[in-house]
């Protein structure tokens, strides 16, 4: 049998880039903070720099509580301010 994964209902990719408006990498609830990713994944910064290109622009989405990319969106999407 064939596994394969799933992502969460919640999240749909989304094609446009970044600068698109509702997209997680605008929304207040996402984080690419350094020093969040480093609290949420303890010992992160001793396999790569998390300033460097190993996480690229992955951040974190602080309501869902999940590690993704800035170009997602999702229903819960509300505009930094």
């Amino acid at each position: 049998m064939e596994r394969t994964m799933n992502r969460p209902r919640w999240m749909t990719p989304h094609a446009a880039k970044e600068s698109d408006e509702r997209c997680c990498g605008c929304c207040e609830h996402f984080t690419d903070s350094p020093r969040v990713l480093e609290e949420a994944f303890k010992g992160i910064n001793g396999l790569s720099s998390l300033y460097g290109c190993s996480r690229g622009d992955a951040g974190i989405c602080l309501f869902h509580d999940r590690f993704l990319l800035p170009i997602h969106t999702c229903s819960d999407f509300r505009k930094k301010a």
